[in-house]
């Protein structure tokens, strides 16, 4: 696990929110999938330092791209591999 850490400037964030991404970049996540809709959604669909932020749907729409069935078994397990940071949404 890695414990890298970016710092970045997003002005539409909140400061509290800030690390959440930096921590992602800084693991090499290639998405952030949040439901935090008040303070991401401005965000939704962008790439920052290599980490794509995405909601519920388009994260499952990214994956649903290519029906399983039609994965080769290789395919598969380089999707499995991939890296996903996941943050909850506070309630």
């Amino acid at each position: 696990m890695t414990s890298a850490f970016i710092r970045i400037q997003i002005p539409s964030l909140p400061e509290k929110d800030i690390p959440v991404i930096g921590g992602a970049a800084g693991s090499k996540c290639t998405h952030l999938w949040t439901g935090d809709k008040k303070h991401f959604s401005k965000l939704y669909g962008k790439t920052i330092h290599g980490v794509r932020i995405v909601s519920n749907t388009m994260l499952a729409e990214e994956i649903l791209t290519v029906p399983l069935s039609r994965l080769s078994e290789n395919a598969f397990q380089t999707a499995c591999r991939r890296a996903v940071c996941i943050v909850r949404s506070a309630r």
